[in-house]
């Protein structure tokens, strides 16, 4: 198939907000089954910008037998405002640092045990609220940590290929350092985008934070090393302490396993921010 060009001198002038391109396009194989895939084939062809100026729509007519007319309308996107920047790192970003109420099972330390009458304490080992049924744990505050940008994207540079790379992205941990923080310590948790018309997109990235650790203990077991999002287990040997109505079963961590859940990416490559 191919593609020839007319333009219409009168539209396009200096400073303009928008311009047709008027293109004849003759299918040099033979007519194309239907005209779904005459406006797909000009869709894909036509250049995505003139000068300055984005493509904007697209209007297809045959007028014989595999020859078409083809409008391309040019529209010139809006300018970003102040503070904002078109790919790169924007000036727009906000940071959620607080806490978040999780399960703990265990503590960092003992302080201290006090009993009632004669006798020496249990040594729970560090568990939390241990009963007859286990180790039930308490609701404790944890620090969270979080950071958003937006960024703002010429319309043409949205093509299917970024927007795919953009979605490979979220889910993953940093692969390099990102924002001053050590590979594996940043998640995109998701992108979110909104355009309209000849506007530029924007996109906004929310990311969490989860610090590594290198010297993490649990129970008898020091020098641990744990990647930010790494999910960390333990397994347990099970002894009893206390008769009767008081035995209680008390679980010492044996062997710490720590996980990796997540592939990593070069955010800054791949979304360009």
């Amino acid at each position: 198939m191919s593609l020839y060009m007319k333009l219409q001198g009168n539209q396009c002038t200096f400073g303009a907000e928008e311009i047709e391109l008027v293109y004849f396009v003759q299918d040099t194989d033979g007519p194309l089954s239907n005209p779904i895939d005459a406006r797909l084939w000009f869709r894909t062809n036509v250049p995505a910008t003139a000068g300055p100026l984005v493509l904007s729509d697209i209007n297809l007519d045959e007028v014989g037998p595999g020859i078409y007319t083809g409008t391309a309308t040019y529209t010139r996107y809006a300018e970003p405002e102040a503070g904002e920047t078109v790919g790169g790192t924007s000036n727009e970003w906000n940071f959620d640092f607080g806490l978040s109420n999780a399960l703990e099972t265990r503590s960092r330390e003992t302080l201290s045990s006090h009993i009632a009458g004669a006798g020496d304490p249990i040594d729970f080992k560090g568990s939390i609220n241990v009963t007859k049924e286990g180790v039930e744990g308490a609701e404790v505050p944890r620090p969270t940590s979080g950071f958003s940008e937006t960024h703002y994207y010429d319309p043409s540079a949205l093509t299917f290929a970024f927007k795919k790379a953009l979605k490979f992205c979220v889910g993953k941990t940093n692969e390099v350092a990102f924002r001053g923080y050590d590979p594996g310590e940043v998640m995109l948790e998701a992108i979110t985008g909104s355009g309209r018309g000849r506007e530029n997109v924007q996109l906004s990235f929310k990311f969490a934070v989860s610090e590594n650790a290198d010297d993490l203990t649990v129970g008898p077991i020091t020098g641990i090393e744990k990647p930010g999002h790494a999910l960390v287990w333990v397994s347990y040997e099970v002894t009893e302490q206390g008769t009767g109505d008081d035995k209680v079963e008390i679980k010492t961590p044996k062997q710490v396993n720590v996980e990796r859940m997540f592939e990593a990416a070069d955010f800054e490559s791949i979304c360009g921010i």
